[in-house]
């Protein structure tokens, strides 16, 4: 059985992880060595905690809705490169694969045109997401076709691309 003092330390390991990862994002600048710096910083913390990571990422996108295009684009490579690594593929929940996906959902679509910088590592985000789980992320994808409108084109896109990944039709790792 677990005592209190162990309890208490795991849960602050936990916090200080995620407070460092948010300290790590919010210092995002235009500077592309600094970027660079902490881009291969919290990849290296994923390396150990994908979850966490991730959900970190999730949580700092929603309380910061007005980033740079750049900044962006640092934060769905380091999407991107969590999400293709083997221990996420083992280990990513539910939770975290729904609230990513829709996240590189909204990245993907959020422009008009074509956008390779975002667009790309969104992309995949969302293959790679739906090797793990293909119901979670198609579900996501279907809920931006809507009757009578025309779909965006990276919606097709992502869809393509998820048929072309799992052309068994695998719907889930975890079952």
């Amino acid at each position: 059985m677990e005592t209190s003092n162990e309890g208490r330390n795991r849960i602050k390991g936990y916090t200080s992880l995620v407070g460092s990862i948010n300290n790590l994002l919010e210092t995002l600048d235009k500077d592309e060595s600094v970027r660079n710096s902490i881009e291969n910083s919290i990849i290296r913390i994923a390396d150990h905690s994908p979850n966490e990571v991730l959900q970190s990422i999730y949580d700092f996108r929603q309380r910061q809705t007005k980033l740079s295009e750049v900044n962006v684009s640092t934060i769905l490579r380091i999407v991107e490169h969590v999400t293709c690594t083997t221990k996420a593929q083992e280990c990513l929940n539910e939770a975290t694969i729904q609230r990513i996906s829709e996240m590189c959902i909204v990245d993907l679509v959020k422009m008009p045109d074509v956008c390779p910088m975002v667009q790309k590592p969104a992309l995949e985000s969302l293959v790679a997401l739906g090797r793990k789980n293909c119901d979670v992320v198609m579900e996501n994808l279907m809920r931006q076709m809507q009757h009578g409108q025309v779909t965006h084109f990276m919606v097709l896109h992502s869809m393509g691309q998820l048929a072309t990944a799992n052309p068994m039709g695998k719907q889930s790792t975890d079952q």
